[in-house]
């Protein structure tokens, strides 16, 4: 009989049933696998001292007390794990519906989708979901010991808030980062279309796509045109064109059309759009601008005013979807 003492393991978590300890020794020690397969995400378990002294019994059927052994260490379980989740199929679908939901750009289809939600509340609760992970670190090894990245995958673009002064390139040798990343002639063939195609002086993120699906076979993919039209234009971090391209050298707070690539945001309207895509919007401030556009540029506003927030406001609340003009009315005798 071996005289090997035992050791004592905490478990990562609580269980009521012994097979449900997956537990198992390898020459470096013992491991907790999530699971019995062979790909199995582990967590290695670490010795630890403590001024705790363990002590393992047996209580018999007579109420008598049996000592085991005692233990001065104990193998705990330190480093969190990577592995996810497991979801069921009806959860899935749930969420996977009411996150298309939200990210609708339609805010008139809200009040729809809230009835829709109500309903089902009614006779049912919200599906279980589990935490997509349950930790957030990623294996077992000594992050200490890993070797810092040589290089990135994308090129950072210029970033600069509302406040600060335009630049007026992007500062480094942008052509050479590029073609490391990506290749000398996909380098070429993007910048003829940027070049060609690309006019503006301001882009948002959807006109960049826009742009991009005008062609019928991209020799490129709209990932790489987003990371090559950061050598001619810079971003906004904060204000009306925050996450706009703006082109180097040009300041947009100089021109108050611009006004039609701003950003309007209210979470308490439950308004969120640029401008220029809410023709009902640009119509009316056609009409009247004087109304609804300052020339002075506010760092918060923009070019817009109190009362073109107020419209917006009425138009999304109402879900006005066309307005008819005296002039544009059918007059009978």
């Amino acid at each position: 009989m071996s005289n090997k003492k035992q050791e004592m393991v905490r478990h990562p978590f609580f269980i009521r049933n012994k097979a449900d300890a997956l537990l198992f020794r390898t020459d470096e020690g013992i491991e907790y696998h999530f699971d019995s397969g062979l790909h199995s995400k582990i967590i290695a378990a670490e010795k630890t001292s403590t001024v705790k002294h363990y002590i393992e019994c047996e209580i018999k059927e007579d109420g008598t007390v049996d000592l085991i052994d005692e233990h001065d260490e104990i193998l705990a379980f330190k480093h969190p794990a990577d592995f996810i989740m497991p979801q069921n199929e009806i959860s899935m679908e749930f969420y996977d519906e009411l996150h298309s939901m939200l990210m609708d750009p339609k805010l008139d289809n809200y009040e729809k989708y809230a009835d829709d939600l109500n309903s089902f509340l009614m006779n049912n609760n919200f599906p279980e979901y589990n935490p997509h992970e349950l930790m957030k670190n990623t294996g077992v090894g000594n992050l200490n010991q890993l070797e810092p990245s040589t290089k990135d995958e994308y090129i950072r673009a210029v970033l600069i808030t509302i406040e600060d002064k335009i630049p007026n390139e992007f500062g480094e040798n942008f052509k050479t980062r590029f073609v490391e990343l990506f290749g000398d002639e996909r380098y070429a063939t993007i910048n003829e279309f940027i070049k060609t195609e690309i006019t503006e002086d301001i882009l948002t993120q959807k006109d960049l796509k826009d742009k991009y699906e005008t062609l019928e076979d991209p020799p490129f993919r709209l990932y790489h045109l987003k990371q090559a039209i950061y050598e001619h234009f810079f971003l906004y971090t904060t204000g009306p064109w925050k996450n706009c391209r703006i082109r180097f050298g040009y300041n947009p707070k100089l021109d108050w059309s611009n006004y039609k690539y701003q950003k309007v945001e209210s979470r308490s309207q439950n308004m969120n759009f640029v401008v220029k895509d809410n023709p009902i919007l640009v119509k009316e401030i056609e009409r009247n601008r004087k109304w609804y556009i300052s020339d002075k540029f506010d760092l918060k506003m923009g070019f817009l005013t109190k009362s073109f927030m107020q419209f917006a406001n009425y138009t999304q609340s109402n879900q006005v979807d066309e307005m008819m003009y005296e002039e544009e009315y059918d007059i009978f005798d």
